[in-house]
């Protein structure tokens, strides 16, 4: 069987979509960073396992200044060990169990926070701890005051609905798509 190929170079270009460069301050968000950059694999046609070694090399590219000198010091045996390297380095929650649990214990919502980024925060937490997502649903209900858990599980949805789109898992008409 034939393994997936990339787009021809001539049809897109390398830097067509790549993310703003992550340059590893405190202030910067590496899951938006590593959303993006999924986003962008899937733009360039990259996103097969066939084109792991692709999607590690070009992640360079997203990366500026200490974090680009810490990629160049790291060997990753495939995407999924670039992105476990990079959260283990640059993750605002810290690199232990045990501060990872304490981030997911203080874990709090306020009204000055967006829904989606608490939601993406709760989200990292309980993936960082592999727990399972009812879990992750259930604590993040817990944590919203009542008018906002209908909205929580909207945001959820069109999540879902959104990650279906993008793989072409549901086709949808033009005019459902005006939101």
């Amino acid at each position: 069987m034939a393994q997936p190929q990339p787009p021809a170079a001539a049809a897109i270009r390398v830097h067509d979509g790549l993310p703003k460069c992550f340059s590893g301050n405190a202030t910067e968000d590496i899951e938006s960073h590593l959303r993006k950059y999924d986003d962008y694999t899937v733009m360039q046609g990259i996103q097969a396992a066939a084109h792991d070694a692709l999607k590690v090399q070009r992640f360079k590219l997203s990366l500026d200044g200490k974090a680009r000198r810490w990629y160049d010091t790291q060997q990753f045996a495939n995407y999924a060990a670039l992105v476990a390297a990079f959260r283990n380095k640059y993750s605002q929650f810290g690199n232990t169990k045990e501060q990872l649990i304490a981030a997911w214990s203080g874990l709090q919502y306020s009204d000055n926070i967006d829904l989606e980024d608490f939601f993406q925060k709760a989200l990292t937490l309980g993936q960082a701890l592999n727990y399972p997502q009812a879990v992750i649903d259930d604590r993040v209900r817990q944590l919203l005051p009542p008018e906002l858990q209908l909205s929580s599980r909207c945001l959820r949805l069109q999540r879902a609905i959104r990650q279906l789109i993008k793989y072409d898992k549901i086709k949808l008409h033009p005019k459902h798509l005006h939101s």
